[in-house]
């Protein structure tokens, strides 16, 4: 969590003409080139550095219900909103003048987090609430066989 707050502290203590400066003729913000290369390298770089770290969670841990599947496909549709916003960025630098394409992009930033969200919870969430007591006997017998198979 303290590596994200890492770009606002750079915000603030940099002057707006380093970062991003308001133009009241267009009613949009403009942003500094090599801000917005930095911004967006340690964006990668974080996204990076936080997968790697998932992925040598899961190396050690006996997976007995597939939760490896859910989550690699969080990181994968999180990854495709990261890339989205990089092409955006990039390919349409005067996207806040356009609404469409500001709302575009946040739409897909909040639909990449509900459905990688979805992605990790909705199995367990479904199996809780419709299927329960099968669900139950399945995550004991489960348990047990991870639990055997690491001993």
């Amino acid at each position: 969590m303290a590596a994200a707050t890492i770009p606002s502290i750079i915000i603030t203590l940099l002057p707006t003409s380093k970062t991003v400066t308001f133009v009241a003729t267009i009613d949009a913000c403009i942003i500094n080139p090599q801000f917005k290369t930095a911004a967006t390298l340690l964006t990668w770089l974080m996204f990076a550095f936080l997968l790697a770290a998932f992925c040598m969670l899961f190396m050690g841990t006996k997976c007995a219900h597939n939760e490896h599947v859910g989550v690699a496909l969080a990181w994968l549709i999180l990854g495709l909103a990261t890339w989205f916003n990089t092409y955006v960025m990039y390919v349409k630098p005067m996207y806040p003048a356009s609404l469409v394409l500001r709302l575009c992009l946040v739409s897909a930033n909040q639909g990449s987090v509900l459905a990688a969200w979805w992605a990790v919870m909705g199995r367990a969430v479904y199996n809780c609430r419709f299927r329960y007591h099968v669900h139950l006997v399945e995550w004991r017998l489960a348990s047990k066989a991870a639990q055997s198979a690491g001993t």
